[in-house]
This record gives structure tokens, sequence and C-alpha cells, in this order.
């Protein structure tokens, strides 16, 4: 019985301490593959993210984990909306790159 605790405690421990969370900021930047819609923005930088987190078993948490990288770097230079240019689900993990635009 102590085993089964251990080991769902340490389950939970790296559930909670291994995922990126979403800032309020990164929160409100909003992410699309449209070009059409970042015409007349303004473009600030390139960016990238990625996470090796959780390998093959847990590739949902490494692609919401880089997602809110992403978006937290947006937000962190000014940028609304993420324009991606590439997005790399593998086994190894995720890994993003777009242009953040500011749009009025």
């Amino acid at each position: 019985m102590k085993i089964k605790i251990k080991i769902v405690s340490s389950i939970i421990a790296i559930g909670l301490f291994g995922c990126v969370s979403t800032t309020p900021e990164g929160a409100k930047v909003k992410t699309t593959r449209n070009s059409e819609r970042v015409e007349g923005c303004d473009l600030i930088d390139d960016i990238e993210s990625s996470s090796n987190w959780g390998g093959f078993a847990a590739t949902g948490a490494a692609h919401d984990n880089a997602l809110a990288e992403l978006k937290n770097k947006a937000a962190e230079i000014g940028g609304n909306i993420i324009l991606f240019s590439n997005v790399s689900n593998t086994m190894g993990g995720t890994r993003m790159s777009g242009e953040v635009y500011k749009c009025k």
C-alpha cells in the first residue's frame, strides 16, 4: 500500500512541476495559421519554443507546454497574435515557431 501511495505521489509531483503555465497576459495571445488574420498588423519578432516533457506517453503535455511558453513569450514582447510557421509533434516532444504580431 505504501508503495502505491509513493508512486501516485511521484506522478502527481511530476505533473504539477513539469508543466508550463500560461500567464494571464499569455492567455490573451491568439494563434493562427492564416496569414490573412495578421494583415495590417505590426510584426514584432520571430519566436520559438519546445518541450520534451513526457516523451511518447505525454505528447499532449509537451504540446501544451510548448504552446504556453510560446504565448507567454509573445505577451512579454508586446504581441497579441502568433502566426505559426512550424508546429512539430514527435515522440521526442514538441517544437513550435512563429511570428509575433501586434494587431489593433
